[in-house]
């Protein structure tokens, strides 16, 4: 690494150990403090990398996803209670279907349950 370049190389350590890394840059390891600890083979030189800075601690993909996650458990929820609806309205119809049967049972007109017209809701409910 001459004095002209501004290279940056990072090594990585594990369990206090160095992680054998490759890269094709020459590096004067004894002419600095700044490569203290740094070892051949076991560093590596970054092309780029993005380092934010400020007070949020989400960048703007983490803020997507939680909106797309704050939006889908809008519409689940939203769907849940369709369903519920559904389902109270299904039992509320049940309900009257029965108040029906037992009246015309009790006036004579239906003897067992699904007779009268072909296709009547009791036949389903078996």
């Amino acid at each position: 690494m001459a004095d002209e370049h501004t290279d940056l190389i990072m090594k990585l350590v594990k369990g206090g150990n160095p992680i054998p890394a490759e890269t094709t840059t020459q590096v004067d390891l004894l002419k600095s403090d700044m490569t203290k600890g740094f070892k051949a083979g076991f560093f590596f030189e970054l092309d780029s990398f993005t380092m934010e800075t400020g007070t949020e601690s989400e960048d703007e993909d983490a803020k997507k996803d939680k909106a797309d996650k704050a939006n889908t458990n809008k519409t689940v929820a939203k769907t849940a209670g369709a369903m519920m609806d559904l389902f109270d309205h299904i039992s509320q119809l049940r309900e009257h279907l029965d108040r029906i049967e037992a009246a015309a049972r009790k006036r004579g007109e239906l003897q067992n349950r699904g007779s009268g017209r072909p296709g009547a809701a009791a036949a389903w409910r078996n």
